[in-house]
């Protein structure tokens, strides 16, 4: 997804893939990280799609065959 508008870009890439060993609870690269069952996930998307970074939206969508 790009946004080529405005004062800045911003390009959003979007990897999916599976992995296998333990949830980190923390990282250096992230703040509040949050597990969640894709059901749930796709709930908030269908109801509540602004409490998400909205670059990510379109992409969750996607995923999620919304």
């Amino acid at each position: 997804m790009m946004n080529l508008s405005g004062a800045y870009s911003i390009i959003l890439s979007t990897f999916l893939c599976e992995a296998e060993g333990e949830l980190l609870e923390r990282t250096d690269e992230t703040e509040n990280i949050r597990w969640m069952r894709q059901n749930d996930l796709k709930e908030i998307v269908e109801n509540n799609p602004e409490s998400i970074f909205l670059m990510h939206v379109h992409a969750l969508r996607k995923y999620l065959g919304l």
